[in-house]
């Protein structure tokens, strides 16, 4: 745990953030009082090394998935992997084994357009420009770049791409064979989440029913995990029981189909951590030990860590960890108190229900923002019912593949998914929710802490845990004070970028702010806001009025005006007009019916926006002249005496841009 705090508070720690800064140390100094009293001074000494150690792998793990930066167009050369994923225009493919100009790189997502659709292990080479990705990206992190070890993304058209040989992996065309029999045999909805349940794959997976699993609280059950694991090792066991194998062989037997697994199911931490687990209750049954849950855990964790340090911002990774934390800690004493009311089979479901839905609901206020009360009921007969569908999926599947005639018998799992589905669409469709608040990472770890002092596991008077409790409370405290404190952003320019989002954040010294945008990341931009604690935006400018989901999404932020250059509901505004709101004057421009962008004015300092579209050198080099700043949506140009040099979002990342009275200061906010 205090490797897993070093890690998650390093990046906040070292950038300044006050809530941080203020909680960590107050954290240390509870503890060291708290041992210096009752003259622990072992644990005292211990965390602080791991803290500390966990600061240093943080910017270790940085340095080690950084990678080289490349300029103008390059010559690839990389295999086309099983993942695969088609889009309206284009279709998007990860390449493996990639080589960029000769020199061994990591992987690359290529977006292709046009022509026909390229094949797993396809080797491929192409020329064309690379982008480096960026891990961390507005106080979020992408996952599902870390676990694939991706480095770059780039563009192509599939006339440019020359297929110069072809090598399909076992594993690639394992689950290739599967996929394949799963949609020949299935609904096509069914066939993507039998393909999610055997492999963690849930891109296939129609949205709306996503979010019917999501919104009944059982998402957990397409995405492979210790119930996965539990239920493969026990049908391991069985088939291994019949045979009356002795109890080393059947641990060897196990340890390398769990391999196969993991290699199959391409690493995943949440499997990884159910597999050392695992292994660690084979091995106390064959040497005789006791096993200990929560040190099998714990070692799961550090493993992982140690692999790879970057896994404690993996929210896969986070969710599995403390789930299993909250279950480990919370089931016991709730399941024997249940027992007293209830049948003790329905007293074990309903308690570790509770104590999983407890664990994993710091990550359910941060990624879904509501909670389903009927969730609990809903594991309650779901999870049984599955247990019983993946062993039989799992055996069908190896069964198929050897016997691929037998495969139509397929259709019965097809109609009893069908039935999960339909009791999953009768719990989503309540109106029992309550709407979370995202939740930052200080409270989640006094959360976690709280329930170590609750939990059997601290094994000291009751007195101990009063005075540990009133301590934390205190700390808490601090901490809701501190956060609720909102931050003052002063005169400044803010770019929030994203894959699917051209923003600017401009805010003056008076506290008025104006949000100004191209496309919408709803998801992104509601965490930016919530870190930063920005709950109103006076101005939204845009070129054409917002759509019916845009409105619904902004009424959350309080918004006085939309600013729009065309539109009928929204302010319908001339051009070369300038209007004024509050402290703010605001202007559109164009030049012979080409509209240009909006010219914003605050506190003495000129902003131009221009439009998503390409503008000239030659304009942009004329607009830098009259205008404190001018942003293009990749770069910045000030041309003033103590000006910026242009910068460029896809170098450096978002980027605040602050005025000190003297001049621009320059700061990255990913």
């Amino acid at each position: 745990m205090a490797l897993l705090f070093g890690l998650v508070v390093s990046r906040k720690l070292f950038a300044g953030d006050i809530l941080t800064c203020v909680i960590v140390p107050l954290l240390f100094v509870g503890l060291a009082v708290f041992c210096i009293i009752f003259r622990k001074f072992k644990p005292l000494i211990l965390l602080s090394i791991f803290f500390l150690l966990g600061n240093g792998l943080y910017f270790l793990g940085l340095v080690c998935y950084d990678c080289k930066d490349y300029e103008g167009d390059n010559i690839v050369i990389g295999r086309v992997t099983d993942d695969i994923r088609e889009y309206e225009y284009s279709t998007m493919y990860k390449l493996d084994s990639v080589l960029i100009n000769g020199e061994g790189a990591k992987n690359i997502y290529l977006y292709v357009s046009g022509g026909e659709m390229l094949e797993a292990g396809d080797k491929v080479t192409f020329s064309g420009e690379v982008e480096k990705i960026k891990l961390f990206e507005l106080g979020s992190f992408n996952s599902t770049y870390l676990r694939n070890n991706m480095g770059y993304t780039a563009n192509a058209k599939f006339a440019d791409i020359t297929v110069v040989d072809k090598n399909l992996k076992f594993d690639e065309s394992l689950r290739i064979s599967v996929k394949k029999m799963l949609y020949a045999n299935m609904s096509e909805e069914n066939a993507a989440i039998s393909y999610a349940v055997l492999f963690g794959d849930k891109y296939d997976i129609p949205h709306a029913t996503k979010d019917i699993y999501r919104n009944a609280g059982i998402i957990h059950i397409l995405t492979v995990s210790g119930l996965h694991v539990g239920f493969l090792i026990s049908l391991i066991y069985f088939f291994l029981g019949l045979c009356r194998i002795k109890r080393l062989y059947t641990t060897i037997i196990t340890a390398v189909i769990l391999l196969l697994y993991n290699i199959i199911c391409g690493f995943a931490p949440s499997i990884v951590r159910a597999s050392i687990m695992a292994m660690v209750i084979m091995l106390s049954k064959l040497s005789g030990k006791e096993y200990d849950s929560l040190n099998s855990l714990g070692l799961a964790g550090f493993i992982i860590l140690a692999i790879n340090p970057l896994y404690a911002f993996d929210s896969g990774f986070l969710m599995s960890f403390f789930c299993v934390t909250s279950i480990f800690m919370l089931n016991p004493p709730l399941s024997k108190m249940l027992k007293k009311i209830m049948p003790n089979s329905v007293a074990t479901y309903i308690s570790l229900s509770i104590s999983a839905q407890i664990g994993i609901l710091p990550f359910v206020a941060s990624f879904f923002q509501n909670l389903n009360f009927l969730s609990f009921f809903a594991n309650l007969i779901i999870v049984p019912l599955f247990g019983i569908i993946y062993p039989l999926l799992f055996i069908s599947v190896l069964i198929f593949l050897i016997l691929p005639f037998l495969s139509k018998a397929l259709i019965v799992l097809d109609f009893a998914l069908t039935g999960v589905t339909e009791i999953a669409k009768f719990f989503a469709s309540t109106s029992l929710t309550i709407p979370l608040h995202a939740f930052d990472v200080t409270f989640s770890i006094l959360l976690f802490i709280v329930l170590f002092l609750f939990s059997r596991f601290l094994m000291v008077r009751k007195i101990v845990k009063f005075l540990g409790l009133s301590v934390l409370s205190l700390f808490f405290v601090v901490a809701v004070v501190i956060s609720s404190i909102p931050l003052n952003l002063g005169s400044s320019v803010r770019s929030l970028n994203t894959a699917h989002m051209d923003s600017l954040l401009i805010s003056a010294s008076n506290g008025q702010t104006a949000f100004v945008y191209n496309d919408l990341d709803q998801q992104r931009l509601y965490q930016y806001f919530y870190v930063n604690k920005i709950s109103n935006i006076d101005y939204v400018i845009m070129k054409d009025e917002p759509s019916e989901k845009e409105m619904d999404y902004w009424q959350q932020f309080n918004i006085k005006k939309f600013i729009c250059y065309h539109g009928e509901v929204s302010n319908l505004v001339v051009v070369g007009d300038e209007f004024a709101y509050g402290s703010m004057r605001f202007k559109f421009h164009n030049i012979e019916d080409k509209y240009l962008g909006a010219e914003i004015n605050f506190d003495g300092t000129s902003i131009f926006v221009v439009t998503s579209g390409k503008m000239s050198y030659n304009e942009i080099e004329s607009f830098t002249k009259d205008y404190n700043l001018v942003y293009t949506w990749d770069y910045f140009y000030h041309m003033g005496e103590k000006g910026l040099e242009s910068h460029s979002y896809h170098k450096e990342g978002n980027l605040s841009f602050s005025w000190n009275g003297l001049g621009w200061e320059k700061r990255g906010i990913d």
